[in-house]
């Protein structure tokens, strides 16, 4: 009986701890994207913004494609 109470300890001990490192993950996930997202914003608020699209009725030699 103390084993197996033993080892519903270890368990849950362990689980609270992944479970604390997976919501730091997602946190720093959370966080990086936000920091990606508003740099992004302030390239585009500065005029660094380079439209790389292509016009999908123009090869890259510049002829029209049908």
């Amino acid at each position: 009986m103390k084993f197996a109470c033993v080892l519903l300890l270890a368990g849950g001990l362990s689980s609270c701890n992944t479970t604390i490192g997976i919501g730091r993950d997602i946190k720093e996930g959370f966080v990086w994207s936000k920091r990606k997202i508003e740099e992004k914003r302030a390239a585009n608020a500065a005029g660094s913004y380079q439209d790389t699209s292509q016009d999908p009725y123009q090869d890259p030699g510049g002829a029209p494609v049908y």
